[in-house]
């Protein structure tokens, strides 16, 4: 009796398998919230030992810090309180969308600095392409 291997029966278990995967990943949503940042240039970024809070608003104006929704109360006390237990002066890197508007960025930086922050830094994503410098002296 020959052993041959029936190719048929590999082909159908294999497409069961990407089948279940395809319908797998299709059907589980992304955990976490979606904030699409500004993209700029790269640029270097301070580099300082001061701690870091990070805050996020996303594109609905809804405020995240520690993973939660927070207000801008909780915010301004908590952030306040972060400040008075730390030895050195505290950073915030603050997550806005790109669809929020200019005046709720500035009011949240507004509110850091009054909670005591020394410095709040703008979170912003490189080109995934970045265009190539433009050559000075080119004939």
């Amino acid at each position: 009796m020959d052993d041959v291997l029936d190719v048929g029966s590999f082909c159908a278990v294999f497409l069961l398998l990407l089948l279940m995967l395809v319908l797998h990943s299709s059907l589980a949503p992304a955990p976490g919230v979606r904030i699409e940042l500004p993209e700029v240039p790269p640029m270097p970024r301070p580099t300082s030992i001061a701690p870091e809070l990070v805050v996020a608003i996303d594109q609905n104006g809804l405020i995240y810090f520690e993973h939660q929704v927070i207000g801008e109360k909780q915010l301004r006390d908590k952030l306040a309180d972060r400040v008075a237990a730390s030895k050195h002066p505290v950073q915030l890197v603050l997550m806005a969308d790109e669809n929020v508007r200019q005046g709720e960025v500035l009011r949240l930086a507004t509110l850091a600095k009054r909670s005591g922050i020394s410095e709040v830094i703008m979170a912003v994503r490189q080109p995934l392409f970045p265009t190539r410098p433009e050559s000075q002296g080119t004939q």
